[in-house]
C-alpha cells in the first residue's frame, strides 16, 4: 500500500539520460541532484566495480521508462 502523497515510481528517465537513465530515475525518485547521483555511482564503481556494474546494467533491463 502506497503512502497518502507518495506517488513517485522508480523508472528509467530518457530525457536526462547519459547512458539509460538509470542515475536519472533513481535522482528523481529521490529529490537530489542528478550530478550528485552520477558521482556517487562512480565513485562507488571505483571501490565496488563488479557490484555496481551488475546492478547498474539489472536496472537497466529491470526498470520501465518513465
Amino acid at each position: 500500500m502506497a503512502m497518502p502523497g507518495f506517488v513517485h515510481k522508480l523508472g528509467l528517465d530518457k530525457q536526462n539520460a547519459w547512458i539509460s537513465g538509470v542515475c536519472a530515475g533513481f535522482a528523481r525518485l529521490i529529490n537530489i541532484d542528478l550530478k550528485l547521483c552520477r558521482l556517487c555511482t562512480f565513485i562507488a564503481a571505483l571501490f565496488f566495480t563488479k557490484w555496481i556494474i551488475a546492478a547498474y546494467v539489472v536496472a537497466w533491463f529491470a526498470l520501465d521508462e518513465r
